[in-house]
This record gives C-alpha cells, structure tokens and sequence, in this order.
C-alpha cells in the first residue's frame, strides 16, 4: 500500500490553510508570537513532509486512518495554540509591542550591542573549554548532567544571550546593508560560522527571523528584497548543507575517538580530516539525512499505535515540569521517571528502544491524552511561550539588549517545530533565572546607590 499521493495533498492543504491565515494576520497587524507559533506548527510539518519526498522517500506505507489521525494530532495543537489569543491581553494581540522592543533597540549604537557581545562570548568559550563541551553530539549531554548545577544554567543563559544577540545582528545585516559596522559584525559573524557547521536548521530560523523582523519594523513584507537571497539559499542547501553534515559526522567520529579532544585544537582536527574525505560522501549522507529526519510521520505513527493501546495520561507532561526545579532542591528528580529525556521516557514506557527521533508537540500530547491531548499540549506550550515574552517586556526598558536577544531565543522556538516539552520548560526556567537575577542585581544597585 503506498498513500504518498494522500500524505502530499494534506500537506498542500496545510500549506494553503496557513497562507490564507498569515495573510489575515499581517492585515490585521497580528502577527504576534502565539500566532507564529501556531503557523510554524500549521506549515513546517508539512513544508518538512514535501522535503523529505523531494529527497527520495516515495513510499508511505501507512493507512488513511493512521495519515489522517498524524495530521489531525498537527491540527489540533495548531488550534490549541491559536486558541490561546483568547487570554491574551488586548494589546498583546497585535504585534505593536514587538515593534516597540525592536526601534528600542536599533536606537542603541552597535558598540555597546558589540561589547555586551564580547563579555558573553568570552564567558562562553571559557566555559565550553574549562568544562570540555565544545564537541558536537550526545556526549555533550551526559558531561552536562555530571556538572554542578551552577555551571549548567550558567552556561545556558549564557547561550541563549549569545545566540540571541548573534540571530538579531545578522538578521538586521540581510534585510538592512547599511546597518553593517564591519568593525563591529565581523567578530559576530565569524563567532557564528562554528555555529552554523553543526546546524543546518539555522539558515532556516535565520531566514524567518529575518523576515519576520523586517515586517515588525517596516509593518509589510516586501517579497521582492528576499526573493534576491533565493540563489544563496540554493547553495546553501546544495553545497553547504552536505558540508555541515560531513562536518558534524567528522566531529562525532572524533570525539568517540579521543574524549579529550577540545576547543580550537577539536575545530582544527575536524577541518583536517574533512579536507581528506570526498564531497559525494557528504551530498549523499546530507540526502539520507533529509529524506529521514524531515519524516516525523514514521516515527509519530509508531507512538501513536502503542498511545492508542495504553497512554501515559500525562507522565510525559509530569516528567517535563521538573525542568523548573533546581537540581539542588530535587537531587533525584530524574530518578522518578527513569530518565532525563522525553523519548528515552517514552521508550522505557512502552519497551521500544527510541534513539534521537524527530521530538515534536504533537506527538507528546497525543502520547499523554490521545487526541485531546494534542490541543491541551497546544495551550501549555502557548502559555510558556507568552509567560516568557511577558518577562522580556519588563525588561525591555531598562535592558534592551539584552530583552531583544533572549527575545530572538523565544522566537526561534515558536517557529521550531522539532521539539519537547523539555525545550519549553527550560526556557521559561531559564528566563525566570535571567529576571531574578536582574532584579537582584537592580535591587542592590538602588540599595549602594542610596548608601553613596
């Protein structure tokens, strides 16, 4: 049995149905951040689906119901997320305050936005080269856990105001060239090319991001400038792409090798070996990849079936929550699910052995609740991504920079549909940790001041 011609026509649905409602959105100046959410959810599964067929997959074997119930559990996330602008306060509705943050902070000289860089930065590679963590790959994880637990969230914040700062100030170079301070960028773009070798999904979330960022300070979408980037899009994703895929691969190879390897002396040992690989090795691993990892369906199904029989009636959600308490408050904390990961969860669940697949939200909540679950996992992740905003906007004033860099962070997840509970609720944990400290820091400021 083979239903491609079933799985491509929905996707084309999804497809017009979310560019019928982004149309309504920009009219309306609701291109807020539950809304993108819910169109990344509506389209990227399917935009992802047509990848996976153009690469080579030309077989699905699954019946109409098992299609249908995978689109459905898309769909009903999708709702609950727009279902959500119910609770939204009104002038959060419309992307006014986005606009606000972002000429905020334009209006700052790229010499300050340059320093603040800097200082993370060097914190950064202090941290990942003290600790060993500048390696690609799984391992990273279990050094991770085995650190102590001010050094993990110090690292993450760190990160997510790096990356954040970097997604912003390049954002503003493509859809602006006079922004550029060569003097100032280059360090910036430079620090993001070992970014961009171990990630093709970056060009991606750029991209979005750059247009996103362009009609929130210019209030239109202007398809022609964008549609000049189209040749380096293709050759990002026919040359570079396959490049980042050796790349990643030689450095895994590397790591299982000598653990020690680390820093600038892991960088020069990949490039080296890359040099001595052929090319054709890469396009055709980079095709498998593609053809595999934008297939959410195969995987989704296999879940849903075992779902269908028993499901977890929210041990997964449960499971995900206590990323919001400090290691330090509950040692064990992951002892009590047997595991740190959603689908190493899963597969201790249901006795399949689950290694890297393709997480998404709808799958979860299908897994805890069936169908139903799909939407209340729709609602949580809105919750958690407005909760998140609503933190930024109140440091929006008197910390610019650094409220628009964790908001790109923010941004970047809504539209990223490969993701778990985990990625959202240590976000919200993370931002929660960035405010108390802020707050701490500004209550003692008052305080010397008031002494002096």
């Amino acid at each position: 049995m083979n239903n491609i011609i079933l799985e491509i026509l929905y996707n084309f649905l999804f497809l017009i149905i979310g560019m019928f409602m982004l149309n309504i959105y920009i009219k309306n100046n609701k291109l807020n951040i539950i809304n993108i959410l819910g169109l990344s959810h509506l389209t990227i599964f399917a935009l992802l689906s047509l990848i996976s067929i153009i690469n080579g997959r030309i077989v699905n074997p699954f019946t109409f119901w098992e299609i249908t119930r995978y689109y459905l559990s898309i769909l009903l996330t999708t709702i609950g997320i727009f279902s959500f602008n119910i609770f939204l306060p009104k002038k959060l509705r419309y992307s006014t305050e986005i606009n606000k943050l972002l000429k905020k902070y334009l209006s700052i000289p790229v010499k300050k936005k340059f320093i603040f860089f800097t200082i993370t930065y060097i914190i950064s590679w202090n941290i990942k080269i003290t600790f060993n963590l500048s390696a690609y790959g799984s391992g990273n994880i279990d050094r991770v856990l085995a650190l102590p637990y001010y050094i993990v969230v110090s690292k993450q914040l760190i990160e997510i105001i790096l990356n954040g700062i970097a997604y912003i100030e390049i954002a503003l170079i493509v859809i602006n060239k006079s922004y550029i301070k060569w003097i100032y960028h280059l360090p910036i773009i430079i620090s993001m090319i070992i970014l961009v070798a171990t990630s093709r999904s970056w060009f991606l979330w750029l991209f979005v991001l750059s247009i996103l960022i362009y009609f929130w300070l210019n209030q239109k979408v202007n398809i022609k400038m964008f549609l000049k980037y189209l040749p380096i899009i293709f050759f990002i994703y026919l040359f570079l792409f396959p490049l980042i895929i050796g790349y990643r691969n030689t450095q895994v190879e590397l790591n299982n090798e000598n653990e020690n390897l680390a820093g600038i002396e892991l960088y020069r040992e990949t490039l080296i070996r890359l040099w001595k690989k052929d090319y054709s090795e890469f396009k055709m691993k980079n095709k498998e990849n593609l053809e595999s990892r934008a297939n959410f369906m195969e995987k989704n199904n296999l879940i849903m079936d075992e779902a269908s029989i028993d499901p977890m009636m929210g041990e997964l959600f449960f499971s995900s929550i206590l990323y919001l308490i400090p290691r330090f408050f509950l040692p064990d904390k992951f002892v009590y699910f047997g595991a740190h990961s959603n689908e190493v969860i899963i597969g201790n669940y249901y006795g399949i052995p689950l290694t890297d697949i393709s997480d998404n939200i709808p799958l979860y909540g299908y897994v805890d609740f069936l169908l139903p679950g799909c939407l209340l996992a729709g609602l949580i992740v809105s919750l958690i991504i407005y909760i998140c905003f609503k933190i930024i906007m109140l440091l929006s004033d008197k910390f610019t920079i650094l409220a628009t860099s964790i908001f790109a962070i923010i941004l970047v997840t809504s539209f990223r549909v490969e993701a778990n509970y985990i990625l959202f609720f240590s976000l919200l944990r993370n931002i929660l940790v960035i405010y108390i400290l802020i707050m701490l820091y500004d209550i003692l400021r008052k305080y010397l001041l008031t002494k002096l």
